[in-house]
């Protein structure tokens, strides 16, 4: 039995070792490790530690023999590449320069706070000072005061054990101490023991030691005025010391002690602070030379606070980062790393403003170390040896380098080559260098910046910041061999500089881009276009440097005309005979090449609309001399249909015969009132019976002359006015009472007026009553058109209508038409209406005969909607000209009737009748209808007033006789008295049926209530075969009589 517990016991044993060491295996494989890469320059006399990605933020370890005093210690440095700005970062530390520039408002640089000596391990780490213990060392030398409520950092290497001792003094030897020691005699405790008491305060026991020669050992030592002393270490939060004092010692001093060489740093670092919500500028003004802002910095704040970073750009604000305080931190004891990143930033140099902002009463922001950065940055730590460590064997003591929270893992130490660079070859495109060369077993940087077009000497100066923007670093990382740099700009040069940080060697490429196939429309300048009256010059300025990207070759035509090809050096070109005041375009075709130019997908168009500049005037057309009097004279013209130019004004001059001076009249061009084609000019204050010369001319805009000129001689004498045109009438408001109707008449001015109108004599004649009226013109107030109303006109009349131009001395030619007044059966009203229809006639009434007539009579012609006729014989169609309804079909006269005066008169279509029509002269029948079928009616009326005969025509279509309805045989009668009986026996049955079934119902219900009350103790239970149903599994005393049971 023991033996299978022991086997049992073996394989559970075997089987978690196994699974530890799978586990161990998987987190190796998949664990992240530090990017670090660890090179050996200089013959081994130089290490260099590059860190890559996060791990250029974090601190770096190197390991390194320790030496016996602090001239012993090999150089180190860490920095950034790129390198940041030295104009605009700082970390405060006290004395530096930069200090001054960041001297902010309410913001204070912090030297001596708790907040100083908290454990930092990230890259400012790098930075703090060592400091070499021994036992040689004066324990004097290395102390300083400890804060109130302070959590100091420290970072220990030491083979042996050491002591930290907390003194109430600045001597240890003459104030007593706390001493806290790590390692002990076994380099695995730790213990606390004050001075003048006799037992230790408190010990820690480890498995493994608590110090090491080769790797820095990071501690939390917290030490409150309450009394408490907390040692933890810093990485893992372990806790080690935790005592607390009830007599602490008031003021504390930090003293280091070893009995053999340790090295420590003491995590002490200055920082800018504030506790003030309130908004500065963020530093100095900040100059960004490429498209990319990158600022890093370490922020440190309160809860329930905010932080925030903007850009104001005229009033624009844009906030570039913002940072909150978690609500459930305490007071902050730890910094975040902040990397800000803005891409496509446009401006060159920005001033940012910082904003805190909070309510709560423990406000608290805290930066450092603030930077210029890159995206892609590294770090790179250097170790130059000391002499003493060149006297050290690298095998026994070799050196590397690992991150302090990943000791675990070192990167390979690799030996550099002498130093040397390699040939780079760059093959551009239009918006990429692509670069390659041999791989290297090292990092490398390239940087590529794009150069101005522009010289200095440009007027104005220009400066394309696209391109000076355009540039960038990018990390080659070891045994890469091609890189492409794309989102560069065309047509431009870059200064490609292959750096080796290592050795600090660089070599500098020029590779220009590609130009664009196409040109694009920005590049294009403004061509200045100064055109005269018969041509052009085009003046072609320089090209835009800033915005240039690939030689010009230039198509320049005017389109439809002239065509020329030049190259991008001529600078001006002129275009000659051109029409005066002429509307041109200008075509400006650009490309790369001149075969290019003729393709049209590789080029582009501009289009410049100009106008020639007006010339002289040409002379005007049309001149006529459409009126004259003893003092004036006005004449009308066109303009000519190619003037030169914009014509504006006209210049008449009226020079008399045997007179010397004629001063010219100029005045505006102005369209006539009464000819719309036509312009007017008119001049006054002439002499009355002289000869006259009349010149006359025009003027373009922008000119100084008048063009050719138009003569024209004549007498300042009355003349015969001409004969109006245009004459008509309408005949309006025709009474529906009296018999006369409004007679308006119409006409337009003579075109060939000469003389002056004063009137208008209008005759209406040959017929009673006549008409003689004037028309007169006031002041030469002349109309195109002219109206006249003559009332009272008789029905029916006909005139001569004459109308004539006078003035004071002549009267001029008539001009006449005929008249005819408005039959007065033309205004009346004699709609016929259907009053009836049977199976073959309808009846129509039409209104009584107006008293004015002599008399109406009706002629009815019937048309049938069909296809058996399909021309109208002439002798239907009577006086209605050819305006029947229909022009087909079956057609017929139905009839004539007289209309009566006194009464309405009824006319039935389809009687059967016949009757003689005079306006046929024939004798008709008024043939029945039938049904089923359409018919048009047509009713043509014979109005005769003044012995005057007037025909007018109605219609009425779609007529449609329908079968006729015969009224629907009675049902047989049922004998009413048969019908009362089986009623009343029905009801009868019904109502006993229902008296039955409620004595039932009663009977029933009173003989249940018998039974309850008179036996209580009835015991119900279910039927045998009532349990198979759900439904009723109960029973009710309405359903079962009395039921027994055993």
């Amino acid at each position: 039995m023991n033996r299978l517990i022991r086997e049992k016991r073996t394989k559970v044993l075997v089987f978690v070792i196994l699974l530890f060491a799978v586990n161990g295996v998987y987190s190796a494989v998949n664990s992240k490790f530090p990017n670090l890469l660890h090179l050996a320059t200089n013959n081994g006399n130089e290490e260099v530690c590059v860190a890559f990605d996060e791990d250029a933020y974090s601190a770096v370890e190197w390991y390194y023999p320790i030496p016996e005093d602090e001239t012993q210690l090999p150089k180190t440095d860490a920095s950034y590449l790129p390198l940041p700005s030295t104009e605009y970062g700082c970390n405060f530390e006290e004395g530096r320069q930069c200090n001054k520039i960041w001297d902010l408002k309410n913001w204070t640089i912090s030297i001596f706070t708790a907040n100083n000596y908290i454990p930092i391990f990230d890259t400012r780490w790098d930075g703090f000072k060592i400091y070499v213990i021994t036992n040689k060392t004066k324990i004097n030398d290395n102390g300083f005061v400890i804060p109130e409520d302070a959590n100091i950092g420290l970072s220990i290497r030491s083979a042996g054990s050491v002591d930290i001792l907390l003194c109430k003094g600045f001597d240890p030897k003459s104030y007593p101490c706390y001493t806290i020691t790590l390692g002990g005699n076994n380099h695995t405790e730790i213990s606390i023991k004050k001075q003048g008491v006799k037992e230790k305060l408190s010990t820690y026991s480890n498995d493994f030691p608590i110090l090491a020669e080769h790797e820095w050992k990071n501690f939390g030592l917290l030490v409150s005025k309450t009394g408490q002393i907390h040692l933890n270490e810093a990485n893992t939060g372990n806790s080690y010391i935790n005592v607390t004092d009830p007599k602490p010692f008031e003021t504390l001093f930090l003293f280091m002690n070893s009995t053999s060489p340790s090295l420590w740093k003491i995590h002490k670092n200055q920082f800018l602070y504030t506790n003030t919500s309130q908004v500065v500028p963020f530093g100095p003004l900040l100059n960004v030379s490429s498209s990319t802002l990158c600022l890093s910095m370490y922020l440190m704040m309160c809860r329930n606070c905010s932080f925030y970073i903007y850009k104001d750009i005229d009033n624009d604000k844009e906030i570039v980062f913002e940072e909150h305080g978690a609500n459930n931190s305490t007071l902050p004891t730890e910094w975040k790393h902040v990397k800000i990143i803005v891409e496509n930033f446009t401006e060159n140099a920005v001033q940012l403003y910082v904003k805190t902002k909070s309510n709560a009463t423990d406000r608290f922001w805290a930066i450092d170390d603030v930077r210029t950065c890159h995206k892609n940055e590294f770090k790179i730590n250097r170790l130059t040896k000391s002499d003493f460590a060149k006297t050290i064997d690298f095998v026994k003591a070799p050196y590397s380098c690992h991150t302090l929270n990943f000791p675990e893992w070192r990167p390979k130490r690799k030996l550099l080559p002498p130093p040397g660079l390699p040939m780079v070859f760059n093959v551009p495109s239009t918006t990429s260098i692509t670069s390659h060369w041999t791989p290297l077993s090292q990092p490398y940087i390239l940087k590529y910046e794009g150069s101005d077009l522009c010289s200095k000497d440009t007027t104005p100066r220009l400066s394309n910041q696209e391109r000076l923007k355009s540039n960038g670093w990018v990390i080659i990382k070891p045994n890469e061999d091609i890189l492409v740099i794309d989102k560069l700009i065309p047509f431009t040069s870059y200064a490609v500089k292959f750096i080796d940080p290592i050795y600090k060697m660089n070599k500098t490429y020029t590779v220009s881009t590609l130009p664009t196939d196409k040109p694009k429309m920005t590049e294009i300048p403004k061509f200045t276009i100064q055109p005269s009256s018969t041509e052009v010059s085009v003046s072609i300025p320089a090209r835009l440097c800033n915005v240039s990207f690939g030689p010009l070759i230039y198509g320049i035509e005017i389109i439809g005309q002239i065509r020329r090809q030049i190259e991008i050096e001529h600078r001006n070109i002129k275009f000659e005979n051109l029409e005066p005041f002429t509307n041109y375009t200008l075509s400006v075709q650009a490309a790369r090449t001149n075969k290019k130019l003729n393709d049209s997908t590789a080029r582009i168009t501009t289009y410049y609309n100009f106008t020639t500049e007006p010339a002289v005037a040409a002379q005007m057309e049309f001149v006529e001399l459409y009126e004259i009097g003893q003092t004036f004279a006005s004449f009308r013209y066109k303009l000519p249909k190619q003037p030169r130019g914009k014509p504006i004004s006209v210049q008449i001059m009226a020079c008399a015969t045997y007179v010397k001076e004629c001063p010219p009249k100029v005045t505006t061009i102005t369209q006539c009132k009464l000819w719309k084609d036509f312009y007017c000019v008119t001049i006054d204050n002439l002499v009355k019976q002289l000869y006259y010369t009349f010149k006359l001319s025009i003027r373009n805009n922008n000119t100084n002359s008048f063009g050719g000129e138009k003569v024209i001689i004549k007498q300042t004498v009355d003349q015969e006015p001409g004969i109006p045109t245009n004459l008509s009438y309408t005949v309006i408001n025709c009474s529906n009472i009296s018999e006369t109707c409004n007679l308006n008449i119409s006409w337009t001015h003579p075109y060939n007026q000469t003389g002056v109108i004063k009137l208008f004599e209008i005759f209406l004649l040959d017929s009673e009553p006549s008409f003689m009226e004037k028309a007169f013109i006031e002041s030469r107030n002349y109309l195109s058109t002219y109206s006249y109303l003559i009332p009272f006109v008789p029905y029916a009349a006909s005139y001569n209508l004459s109308i004539r131009a006078c003035n004071d001395v002549h009267k001029g030619k008539f001009a006449s038409i005929s008249v005819k007044i408005d039959h007065i059966g033309q205004h009346i009203n004699q709609t016929p209406e259907v009053i009836r229809t049977t199976d073959k006639s309808v009846t129509f009434q039409l209104p009584k005969s107006d008293y004015r007539l002599n008399s109406s009579t009706v002629t009815i012609i019937v048309q049938q909607d069909d296809n058996k006729v399909l021309n109208i014989s002439p002798n239907l169609t009577l006086q209605t000209e050819d305006s029947l309804c229909l022009h087909k079909g079956t057609s017929w006269i139905a009839g004539e009737w007289q209309m009566l005066r006194t009464e309405t008169t009824n006319i039935t279509v389809g009687d059967n009748s016949s009757m003689f029509v005079t306006l046929a002269n024939v004798t008709v029948a008024n043939k029945p209808l039938f049904m089923n079928t359409y018919y048009c009616i047509n009713f043509v009326i014979e109005n005769i007033y003044r012995d005057i005969k007037h025909f007018r025509i109605y219609h009425k279509d779609r007529i449609f006789l329908k079968e006729a309805i015969h009224p629907i045989e009675p049902m047989p009668q049922v004998n009413t008295s048969n019908t009362s009986v089986i009623v009343v026996t029905v009801l009868g049955i019904v109502v006993f049926a229902l008296i039955v079934v409620a004595a039932i119902f009663y009977f029933r219900r009173k003989q249940g209530r018998r039974r309850t009350h008179s036996d209580g103790e009835h015991i119900y239970e279910a039927m045998p075969d009532e349990e198979c149903n759900n439904t009723y599994n109960v029973v009710y005393n309405a359903v079962y009589d009395k039921l027994t049971h055993d």
